[in-house]
């Protein structure tokens, strides 16, 4: 063999071994992407590049090492040069694409993938990636037409399918989003998330029996997963609305895995929670209180930083006339949500009972704060201001009392009463009238209407 032949196999060589290079930082970032989310993780086509030189094949290797840094800007200069090199390649046109998509340069990327379509058709992910940027503009009328072209290319695509459900569903049409998921389950009987997705679209729709039933069937199909699916049917019955077979159901996968078995999922726990407050609270409207305390105790073994079952159990509380207890769940609630009018309201009712008028004022001004509707609050700061002698600033919010809960009579008598104190006796006239015709057996309406009647000399 001569020195020529040598070089020359030297040289291919190189090539070779730049190939092999090119291959594997491709394959380590179609593994990246997978993983991370990262670059593009589409391998190099090297088929493309026959015939347009060495220097697309350098671009495009530089691309992919900038990429591997999440250097988009620098993957796009390489990309670009390549572009100019070859600018039909579909490759580079793809990656380029890709590239612009990360760098939020959507209508160039759009353009790009476009322009594949148009020089083939049938090459399917450039339809995928434009229904994807469009789902992420919310234009989901184009994100649609390019997911259905997807498939019109390879109608059992799993991509494909996955991209058309997943538009159908931020279309909010759950139902046609469902045939897509029981397609996708049909066809890819290993993948769980197919099923999970397909229970999902029947919960939007609320078709909750159906759901269970569904649950049911794969339980019985799949009885190592049982646990997963009970799971999932506790929380179908708590969203329903169904507290009682939501506890049920919580209490069964706990008894069957211990404690631990709410611990491998997040929200698991507060669901629990939250149904065992919901049902002690409609125990509570029943007179059970001894039951609903329990669960409201039980639940808070599991929820320790949920507003709700502080205020439930604080109002179950007050039930019993355990008024200090009650006043620190309540005050629990506000340190989570100091916004929370219910819990403000009942501090101010507790503080009221007990006497204590400045506080008791203090937490309905609060709850009026927050909530600037609330009757009963506005009512109670303008019986205080009545009871300390306030009577312009009680008449104030007595009216505004009455503006929001017309049929409230305690409201209208003590407006009432206020007139009379302060010498307003033709009006205080009017409103002990309007008291009676509210509730003719209002014994304090009466005699005080009878008094000024004599007083002022009137029929």
């Amino acid at each position: 063999m001569d020195n020529t032949n040598l070089i020359m196999l030297a040289v291919g060589g190189a090539a070779v071994l730049a190939v092999v290079i090119g291959l594997l930082k491709i394959s380590k970032v179609e593994v990246d992407a997978k993983r991370k989310g990262g670059p593009n993780d589409d391998p190099l086509n090297l088929d493309d590049l026959d015939g347009e030189g060495e220097s697309v094949f350098d671009h495009l290797k530089e691309s992919t090492e900038a990429e591997l840094k999440y250097d988009y800007r620098a993957s796009l200069r390489a990309l670009e040069k390549a572009y100019d090199t070859a600018p039909e390649n579909p490759t580079v046109m793809f990656k380029l694409g890709k590239v612009l998509s990360h760098l939020g340069e959507t209508e160039r990327a759009i353009g790009f993938f476009k322009d594949l379509i148009q020089s083939n058709p049938n090459d399917i992910k450039p339809h995928l990636e434009l229904a994807k940027l469009h789902t992420k503009q919310g234009n989901f009328t184009e994100a649609e037409r390019f997911a259905d072209s997807a498939i019109k290319v390879d109608p059992n695509h799993e991509s494909a399918l996955k991209m058309q459900a997943l538009v159908l569903t931020k279309k909010d049409d759950p139902e046609a989003s469902k045939e897509v998921f029981q397609k996708l389950m049909t066809q890819f009987p290993q993948n769980p998330a197919y099923q999970k997705q397909y229970a999902q679209q029947l919960k939007r729709q609320k078709r909750w029996e159906e759901a269970l039933q569904f649950y049911g069937e794969l339980a019985t199909q799949h009885p190592a997963n049982r646990t997963e699916y009970d799971l999932e049917c506790a929380l179908i019955h708590f969203e329903s609305r169904d507290f009682e077979q939501s506890v049920e159901k919580f209490r069964a996968v706990l008894e069957s895995n211990g404690a631990n078995a709410l611990e491998e999922r997040d929200g698991l726990k507060e669901s629990y929670a939250a149904s065992l407050s919901n049902m002690g609270a409609q125990l509570q409207t029943r007179g059970d209180l001894d039951q609903a305390e329990h669960l409201y105790r039980e639940a808070l073994n599991y929820d320790d930083k949920n507003p709700d079952i502080f205020f439930n159990y604080g109002k179950i509380l007050v039930d019993t006339n355990k008024l200090a207890e009650a006043k620190e769940y309540f005050g629990k609630a506000i340190d989570v949500n100091p916004n929370d009018s219910e819990s403000l309201y009942e501090m101010g009712r507790i503080y009221d009972k007990s006497n204590d008028l400045d506080q008791a004022l203090d937490f309905y001004q609060r709850c009026l704060a927050a909530n600037s509707q609330f009757g009963q609050a506005a009512f109670g700061v303008g019986t205080i201001y009545g009871v300390m002698g306030e009577l312009e600033k009680s008449v104030e919010y007595l009216k505004k009392t009455i503006n929001l809960e017309p049929s409230n009579v305690d409201a209208v008598y003590n407006l009432a009463v206020c007139y009379e104190r302060m010498d307003e006796k033709n009006k205080a006239v009017k409103l002990y009238r309007k008291v009676l015709q509210m509730d003719n057996k209002h014994e304090d309406a009466r005699n005080n209407l009878l008094n000024l009647k004599t007083e002022l000399g009137i029929s």
